[in-house]
């Protein structure tokens, strides 16, 4: 299977193709942070578009995997002539697409008005008279003939386009082969939680380093807050990892280095407030 293309810029890792971004997220299950503008027509803040970038874990976990390979694209040198026409020609032919299916939608709009339209002339009729104006009614006909020749000769900037996302030519491109990770055990740990059947996203949200789902978040709660820690934490800021985490409704889990490279967890679970206010357990 030939691994998704991710582009680099700027230290950060882009998908920029919708089905790309699919496959990684309901196959590989990466989530990554959708970042474009809102979805729907008031541009709804919870649900953002492409292009989704992810964080330098997740990005590395990926390429570990084999899954994807990241590159970086050269974008300084301007296109040759050949590209340029070919890019005009995709415009044309997607503007060309877009107004016939704007043309066959207001057709039926008008269609299904042009009744009152056609009664609506005795109105002007009336208006012109009084004017001393020459008018000439129209049958339905000729006003259905005109509405589309209107149509037909609207100009193409009153038009939508599809800008695509993603380049839609070949694009000159250096293959990166590991991104700079800024804490190798963090990404240890998101091996591990994968390998046992979790879909992790970033948890900084909730003061910790991942949130922890049973499945995709869009259809799952995050079941616990995973909080990478590298040396053992005194009763005090147990008690607060403790706290963040009941107070949200999910479990505390930390994750500690061992002396043999090994990982270990330990979950924090309040168990009675009046005799033992926390109960620890270790795997």
């Amino acid at each position: 299977m030939e691994p998704i293309k991710l582009t680099f810029i700027r230290g950060r890792v882009f998908c920029f193709n919708g089905e790309d971004y699919f496959k990684i997220r309901y196959e590989h299950r990466v989530i990554g942070s959708l970042i474009g503008p809102g979805i729907g027509n008031l541009g709804n803040r919870d649900y953002k578009s492409l292009p989704a970038t992810f964080t330098d874990v997740e990005a590395q976990f990926l390429v570990d995997k084999k899954f994807v390979v990241i590159v970086e694209k050269d974008l300084k040198s301007p296109p040759d002539e050949e590209t340029k026409k070919k890019f005009h020609e995709d415009f044309q032919r997607q503007a060309s697409e877009m107004k016939s299916f704007e043309n066959d939608k207001a057709m039926t709009i008008f269609k299904e008005n042009v009744q009152k339209i056609y009664e609506g002339q005795a109105k002007s009729s009336l208006r012109k008279r009084q004017k001393n104006e020459e008018f000439k009614k129209k049958s339905i006909e000729e006003l259905i003939s005109d509405h589309e020749t209107k149509l037909a000769n609207a100009p193409l900037r009153n038009r939508l386009v599809h800008v695509p996302t993603s380049h839609p030519f070949p694009v000159s491109e250096t293959l990166k082969e590991r991104i700079q990770v800024k804490n190798e055990f963090k990404l240890k740990v998101y091996h591990d939680l994968w390998e046992r059947g979790h879909t992790i996203t970033c948890g900084e949200t909730f003061s910790g380093d991942f949130l922890c789902y049973p499945g995709d978040p869009l259809h799952f709660h995050a079941s616990h807050i995973v909080t990478i820690v590298d040396r053992e934490l005194s009763e005090p800021e147990m008690v607060v990892h403790g706290r963040t985490s009941v107070s949200v409704k999910k479990g505390c889990l930390l994750a500690y280095p061992e002396n043999d490279g090994k990982i270990k967890y330990r979950t924090l679970k309040w168990v009675n407030p009046v005799a033992n206010d926390m109960e620890i357990d270790e795997n």
